[in-house]
């Protein structure tokens, strides 16, 4: 199995409701965050994480509708990749004028795989062997430079604490696939 995105998913940025932003609360331990209410996607993988480690979650439906609700108090954190961060937070924040968490950032592995056949195992090797070729020669990094960095860079993860969750999901995968997974930037 090879990790498609280089696990830029694994690191979780939090956009905070309003009332949680102006309360000014600071989380500094795992209990802090069993406190907060968090909410995902319907069936996102998230969802699953976080139940896992005893945090509190909801799941909505709609995606437009969980920046609508979180700037309605009605949550206190959503929870979005650092590859991802960036682009939500220029199209939703002028609409809802949500703050970024700045103090904190989750962390569970969460590696996007290509997913076919079983019956097609020319497919899948042709795959595998094709994203570990544009790995080595540069040109995978290279895209995902391209697609990925100036969000993470923007979400500023190695200046936040980090809090490593559970992705139980995920345990009896080969962890072959760590070797290639880029470090948080």
């Amino acid at each position: 199995a090879f990790p498609i995105d280089l696990g830029a998913l694994s690191y979780r940025v939090c956009f905070m409701s309003p009332q949680f932003y102006e309360s000014g609360r600071i989380v500094s331990s795992l209990a802090d965050l069993k406190a907060l209410t968090f909410v995902a996607g319907v069936g996102w993988p998230d969802v699953v994480v976080l139940k896992d480690n005893s945090l509190r979650v909801s799941e909505i439906n709609y995606y437009d509708n969980i920046f609508k609700m979180l700037s309605g108090n009605r949550f206190d954190l959503f929870c979005r990749g650092s590859s991802e961060i960036l682009n939500e937070y220029k199209t939703f924040n002028p609409v809802f004028s949500l703050h970024l968490n700045k103090s904190f950032v989750l962390h569970y592995p969460l590696p996007r795989f290509f997913f076919v056949s079983a019956d097609n195992q020319t497919l899948k090797n042709r795959l595998e062997k094709g994203l570990k070729i544009a790995y080595e020669d540069g040109s995978l990094k290279t895209l995902w430079h391209d697609h990925f960095f100036e969000s993470i860079v923007f979400s500023d993860v190695k200046s936040r604490k980090v809090f490593s969750l559970e992705n139980k999901r995920i345990k009896h995968i080969n962890k072959e696939y760590e070797k290639y997974l880029l470090p948080a930037s």
